[in-house]
């Protein structure tokens, strides 16, 4: 038997032994999901944003920011650079939520049987994951990554990072015509973006975790702002 014949043996056993048995996830309509993935995706939104992302009427997507802040998932903000705009964000509530929603395990059986093993094994069995997803590339060329959801391994922004369904950028990378922005106009959004999700952090620590998050991204990697900083 080979590595490979012994590992697909093994892995739908490990599935029946630790996928979840709770139904569906966290009881999230599909409706409810995609609005929650979009903002982890894209961070604080407005709701007309959020339904032309989604294709949604903007009064559909209202109605499902409502429901979902009601629930303690979501919460409006003042847009720092627009007081008189509000911005849909995801509380911690929510945040957890998404990613209760997003385990295919069972979390608590998993640590069960992980407590059963030592240290080096656990480590072993880690390490060995990593080295065998890094070897490994999915149908759109991309390689997948331990901590990735389903959603994780489609088509993805090439700017920054945001699923797409086809083409290389997405719609808040791109101007009317299409077409990338800048560099400068992408990297003060980007800024912006983070600045609201961590209002506590120095604008100096942004920006340089921006720019190291940029160098990372096809469209960026090669620009002379980032390789020459």
């Amino acid at each position: 038997m080979t590595a490979a014949d012994a590992f697909c043996e093994a892995f739908p056993a490990a599935f029946l032994a630790f996928h979840r048995r709770d139904g569906r996830r966290t009881g999230l309509t599909n409706a409810s999901r995609a609005v929650l993935q979009h903002l982890a995706q894209a961070g604080p939104v407005s709701i007309g944003e959020a339904a032309r992302h989604l294709d949604r009427a903007q009064s559909v997507v209202s109605e499902i920011v409502a429901q979902l802040e009601g629930h303690g998932l979501l919460e409006r903000e003042p847009d720092p650079d627009n007081r008189r705009r509000t911005l849909v964000w995801l509380t911690p509530a929510g945040l957890e939520r998404l990613r209760a929603d997003a385990d295919v395990l069972d979390r608590h059986l998993v640590s069960a049987a992980m407590a059963a093993l030592d240290e080096t094994t656990q480590r072993g069995l880690l390490d060995g994951l990593d080295a065998l997803l890094a070897a490994a590339t999915t149908p759109s060329g991309h390689h997948p990554r331990r901590g990735m959801t389903m959603s994780q391994t489609e088509l993805k922004c090439e700017s920054c990072g945001m699923p797409i369904e086809s083409g290389h950028y997405c719609q808040f990378c791109t101007d009317e015509h299409g077409n990338l922005q800048d560099f400068d106009t992408r990297f003060a959004a980007m800024v912006d973006w983070q600045q609201r999700r961590t209002p506590d952090a120095s604008r100096e620590t942004i920006e340089a975790e921006t720019r190291s998050y940029m160098s990372g991204m096809p469209a960026w990697r090669n620009h002379p702002r980032l390789t020459n900083a």
